[in-house]
């Protein structure tokens, strides 16, 4: 999951984006200080979510993200601002609404809610020529075979071709976490971790690898903060 924060203010984004590392370190954050300028990254990046500025010149973010939400993939957007006068009308286009100085409290609410929206409850897999959909919760792990993925579930276990990092890619901001190479876990179904692997429900034990181990067990960190 891509991020995008516009803001001219140089404090108020850096604000915004180590909140969003202290969340996730994991969360791409690209930042922007005009709306112009959002706007025309738009035409090669897209950003699931936008944190916008609203008193901004000399495009405003209200205006911004109405026009933002005339392309066909449309974002979540957060208006963050100094003023109430807005919160009515922001709310006809924004998912929510942080009002400033935002706090890491404020941010954390919001920015939970966002990927509850955005990252995918289901996914889609094509299997002997027919598409299956399965539930992100029920799968215990990824695992890269050859040009292969495998998926173990608890009952279950599927094989198709497909992309590990476009996985998790996609699956970015949730509980799944990359502690090797081959492999993209749900920490939901983790029994144990040691400093060197993770023994899943199914008992099978995942390594982690050196160069990753810094980033898995911060990212373990959050999780159990959370």
């Amino acid at each position: 999951m891509k991020i995008a924060i516009c803001d001219d203010d140089k404090n108020d984004m850096a604000i915004i984006k180590e909140f969003i590392r202290k969340f996730d370190a994991s969360l791409a954050c690209d930042v922007y200080l005009s709306a112009v300028d959002l706007i025309k990254a738009l035409e090669t990046e897209f950003y699931e979510l936008m944190f916008l500025d609203i008193e901004m010149k000399p495009l405003n973010g209200f205006d911004a993200a109405v026009q933002i939400l005339k392309n066909a993939e449309k974002p979540l957007i957060i208006f963050v601002t100094n003023s109430s006068k807005y919160t009515i009308q922001g709310y006809e286009v924004a998912f929510r609404y942080l009002m400033k100085p935002v706090t890491y409290e404020q941010l954390e609410k919001v920015l939970a809610a966002a990927i509850e929206q955005i990252v995918p409850k289901r996914l889609m897999i094509e299997i002997n020529g027919k598409n299956l959909l399965i539930s992100t919760k029920d799968i215990f792990y990824f695992e890269v075979l050859d040009h292969s993925i495998k998926i173990q579930m608890r009952n279950n276990t599927y094989e198709y071709r497909g992309s590990l990092k476009s996985i998790e890619e996609m699956l970015s901001g949730s509980y799944f976490i990359r502690p090797h190479n081959s492999f993209l876990i749900n920490l939901e179904h983790v029994v144990s971790a040691s400093q060197t692997e993770f023994i899943m429900k199914d008992n099978h034990k995942i390594a982690i690898s050196r160069k990753r181990k810094d980033d898995v067990f911060k990212a373990l960190r959050q999780y159990l903060r959370r």
